[in-house]
């Protein structure tokens, strides 16, 4: 299950950097008293989470209570960027001349991509994935 994968990972990865990792809006009793709280004092007019956000007001910055919600990116490129180029570069190729579904201009564009700018960790990862992927399967 999903969730179990999660808590699984972020305990190995709070355990790899002697963090504990905490994760209170899951324990049981708040799960239990969420769930029989009545719908509209979870939504009151047109804002979620309110009872949580009244819960916390004076207590937490209002500018991250009623902030949008945002993602965070893993630095892939600083971990392993070129560890996974040089792969992305070795392999890749061997799509174009085995299977032909790799055009030589998008090899050279992707070459070109990942060296000119910093912002292509979500780019690498899935080139890198492929390239692992044909590896294991294809090799």
């Amino acid at each position: 299950e999903v969730e179990h994968v999660f808590l699984y990972r972020a305990d190995r990865m709070g355990m790899a950097n002697s963090i504990e990792i905490r994760v209170p809006f899951l324990d049981h009793h708040l799960v239990e008293f969420a769930l029989q709280m009545p719908q509209q004092l979870k939504y009151k007019n047109g804002e979620k989470k309110y009872v949580l956000k009244q819960a916390l007001a004076g207590t937490v910055p209002e500018e991250f209570l009623y902030r949008k919600k945002q993602g965070f990116c893993v630095p892939i490129r600083e971990w392993a960027g070129s560890m996974m180029h040089e792969k992305i570069f070795t392999v890749l190729p061997r799509l174009q001349s085995d299977w032909g579904v790799v055009s030589p201009d998008f090899l050279e564009a992707m070459r070109t991509r990942l060296q000119e700018t910093e912002e292509q960790g979500f780019l690498s990862w899935n080139l890198y994935t492929l390239t692992t992927w044909y590896e294991r399967w294809f090799n």
